[in-house]
């Protein structure tokens, strides 16, 4: 019984494995096309999108907290990038 499991079983897991190899190729592959393209359009895909309007009027009426909750609603940032958006942007107002 457990002999012919393991015949069902071993020419499925064989397959899986090769099919996965293929998916994770072709992914490397459409990754590099997408950074060739990202790099001839002088796009930095790290960077953060800009503050909009109502992040800068909280940041300005000093509440960062609305200011950082805003900007990751807006863009979908994590918090410590929020964060960082938000202060950059105060000390800008500082000077």
């Amino acid at each position: 019984m457990q002999n012919d499991m393991l015949y069902i079983a071993a020419p499925l897991l064989v397959a899986t494995l090769y099919i996965l190899d293929r998916l994770f190729a072709r992914l490397r592959s459409i990754e590099a096309k997408l950074n060739r393209l990202l790099e001839l359009q002088s796009i930095d895909a790290n960077a953060l999108p800009e503050p909009s309007a109502e992040v800068l009027a909280l940041v300005q009426s000093n509440e960062k907290i609305a200011a950082i909750k805003a900007y990751r609603q807006q863009t979908g940032a994590g918090l410590k990038d929020a964060k960082d958006v938000v202060e950059k942007c105060a000390q800008m107002q500082q000077v």
